[in-house]
């Protein structure tokens, strides 16, 4: 398994030395991403660190008006050092169809990924990538690796997205409560489960996000039996030492050293959520 990160700044590139692979979002372009550039600062920074591979996300749904500069930037992307697009709408695949572009393409539609035969699907079109939806099970997941062509990103640890709105919700809700809300890292307490969950205001919309961490990496022993390829670390609101200490644990896993060994210490650092990893999924599509 290779690692990824989510970084927070640019510098994390060069803090976390021993990652070589990385996300990053593009201005204006980029749902849920903290830390964005413009493409053109992309470019250069793959060409700065041309010894890591460097995706970008391009996962907003897509408005006519969009298509013109993304049909230009992913001439751009496809010029240069970076690995390779995660993508949320169609257009993306489409223009890189037309266009004949070389460029990787990682499927990113959240929610959606969630078994083989899509993934197998968006392979035949010459998607090479997919990011597991963060809503399954570990057994869910386990069976898309063995039955799916395409090389696999999951989360390892992360604060997990739960829905987007293209409505200024925060800023529509300052308006009409006359109150002043922090845009970029708003939080509420739900009165029933008396949980917390992290509200982010930015130009596109508005994004809500679990309040509590989501470890994967307790998982991560089964993740290596079955090949997973990539597993992600996303960043974003979580200190920076933290980041850095689990980083150096994972990385004496992946080296053969036990998980539990590690076990209690990843407790105390990023907690014991594991989502919906071991939560039986009750409601399927059937097959005909």
């Amino acid at each position: 398994m290779q690692l990824v990160l989510v970084p927070s700044k640019k510098e994390d590139i060069d803090k976390y030395k021993t990652i070589n692979n990385y996300i990053i979002g593009v201005k204006d372009f980029s749902v849920n991403y903290n830390f964005v550039m413009d493409i053109n600062e992309i470019i250069n920074l793959s060409s700065e660190y041309s010894n890591k591979n460097i995706f970008v996300v391009i996962n907003k749904n897509i408005m006519n008006d969009d298509l013109q500069k993304l049909e230009q930037m992913m001439i751009d992307i496809n010029n240069s050092n970076i690995k390779g697009i995660l993508f949320y709408d169609m257009a993306v695949l489409s223009i890189k169809k037309r266009l004949n572009l070389k460029i990787d393409l990682v499927w990113n539609q959240g929610h959606m990924v969630t078994n083989y035969n899509t993934c197998n699907y968006y392979y035949d079109k010459g998607v090479n990538f997919a990011y597991i939806s963060n809503e399954i099970t570990l057994e869910e997941m386990i069976e898309i690796k063995k039955n799916s062509k395409i090389k696999l990103f999951t989360l390892l640890f992360g604060y997990p997205i739960m829905a987007h709105s293209k409505r200024k919700l925060l800023t529509n809700y300052s308006i009409s409560s006359n109150k002043n809300i922090l845009k970029d890292s708003h939080k509420i307490v739900d009165k029933i489960s008396n949980k917390e969950f992290i509200i982010k205001e930015d130009n596109i919309g508005t994004s809500i996000l679990f309040g509590d961490i989501s470890n994967h990496v307790l998982a991560i022993d089964e993740m290596l039996k079955n090949d997973f390829d990539y597993g992600v670390i996303d960043s974003n609101y979580i200190n920076s030492d933290t980041i850095l200490e689990m980083i150096n644990i994972i990385d004496r896993i992946l080296l053969g050293e036990d998980l539990s060994s590690y076990k209690e210490r990843i407790i105390n650092l990023i907690g014991d959520n594991s989502s919906f990893l071991y939560k039986k999924t009750i409601y399927k599509v059937k097959r005909k």
